[in-house]
């Protein structure tokens, strides 16, 4: 089933995988932060006590959305339905697709795009192209340490851009990094 969603700024999509969070408090002033999270089935895999896709769910709930938007963007193989809260987000796919991410990101008039990931882009010279095309900012921050993944978010987003980290310090490590 696709529904149509109206972002923002009057633009129309059929994605099924975007989620604003207080979307209703948007200033048109302020271009928000867009975090692009990883929803391939490798973010299941646990890390000391939680998935690697439960810190990145930490992640979204440290914002303070009276501050600035906030958006956040699953990506995978699949579209997941539009959801009304991140815990409806879970990883869903075998592939991770991040060019359609990103093409609902621009609509979005980001002013901070970060990309959370735990490896590999499975478009990644499609992404590459879509990034330097519409250049668009972009700091992505792996959690795992998979050398390949690493150097494909490189070549992706730009060395860098590329932060690796734990998944216990996904959450202090985008505020660093959006502040």
């Amino acid at each position: 089933m696709t529904h149509k969603q109206t972002l923002p700024h009057g633009t129309a999509t059929t994605a099924k995988f975007t989620l604003a969070i207080h979307p209703e408090k948007m200033l048109a002033t302020i271009r928000p932060l867009i975090l692009l999270i990883d929803c391939s089935y490798s973010m299941s895999h646990y890390y000391d006590e939680k998935t690697r896709f439960a810190y990145a769910l930490d992640v979204v709930r440290q914002f303070d959305t009276t501050e600035r938007p906030i958006y956040v963007i699953g990506f995978g193989e699949t579209q997941p339905p539009i959801i009304d809260s991140i815990k409806d987000l879970m990883p869903h796919s075998f592939r991770t697709l991040l060019t359609p991410a990103l093409e609902i990101a621009l609509n979005l008039d980001p002013h901070h795009l970060v990309l959370i990931t735990d490896g590999v882009i499975d478009d990644s010279a499609l992404a590459r192209d879509f990034i330097t095309t519409h250049m668009l900012s972009v700091d992505g921050v792996i959690c795992a340490d998979d050398p390949a993944g690493i150097e494909i978010l490189k070549y992706v987003i730009g060395p860098g851009s590329v932060t690796r980290c734990t998944p216990k310090q996904l959450s202090d490590t985008v505020l660093l990094l959006t502040n």
